[in-house]
């Protein structure tokens, strides 16, 4: 083999090597973004990991897939992020998605496994802002992020949930 082959040869499995190394391989987490509108109040930032998740990736060999499970957010309230003092908030993904669900329960429901499918609501996001109900009880938010692929990478998709409390009291 000729030496231009097997330059040749080093540069495409460099290439092949990068396009893979460059895979996300797990869900990013998300930034929240909360007292955007109340005066005297500074905008404050937190950061929430994903969980649960499912996320697949392409590796030289395949598809990685992975799934992470966890307590539903009824179940796990007590170590939610808690805000509050805010009417909206604006959320960032460093990999925006293709669409999101965001779902959202009374914190009566909390602790209620007959409550996950059945006394939910749903809420619309416009351009990554929810709008908080504007009543006094609390709420558990599930923001479930979709990625049908991340960045246009073949093979890099899936879907990761975000849980917060909120309430004005």
């Amino acid at each position: 083999m000729g030496s231009i082959n097997k330059i040749g040869i080093v540069i495409f499995a460099l290439l092949l090597f990068s396009c893979y190394s460059q895979q996300i391989k797990t869900p990013p987490d998300m930034i929240i973004g909360y007292g955007l509108d109340t005066p005297g109040f500074d905008t404050i930032i937190k950061e929430i990991k994903p969980a649960p998740f499912s996320w697949a990736y392409s590796t030289i060999t395949g598809i990685t897939h992975m799934i992470a499970d966890s307590f539903h957010p009824l179940d796990n309230s007590n170590i939610l992020l808690k805000i509050g003092k805010t009417n909206k908030v604006k959320i960032y993904i460093s990999y925006p998605s293709d669409y999101y669900i965001v779902r959202y329960w009374p914190k009566s429901c909390i602790g209620d496994p007959n409550a996950y499918e059945q006394y939910f609501q749903t809420i619309d996001i416009n351009n990554d802002i929810i709008i908080l109900p504007n009543e006094e009880s609390g709420y558990i938010f599930e923001v479930k992020a979709v990625w049908e692929s991340v960045n246009g990478i073949k093979g890099t998709k899936g879907y990761a949930n975000y849980a917060f409390y909120y309430s004005l009291e």
